[in-house]
């Protein structure tokens, strides 16, 4: 049951970390978008 529950929480870290990137990169497009305005 604890190895179970240890990759539930890696696999919810990893699909954490990528929603992270996409919302970093959508803020850089932002960004740069607000500059060139």
């Amino acid at each position: 049951m604890g190895h179970s529950t240890t990759n539930f929480k890696v696999i919810r870290y990893i699909s954490f970390s990528r929603v992270g990137e996409q919302e970093q990169r959508l803020f850089n497009l932002r960004q740069t978008l607000y500059i060139t305005d």
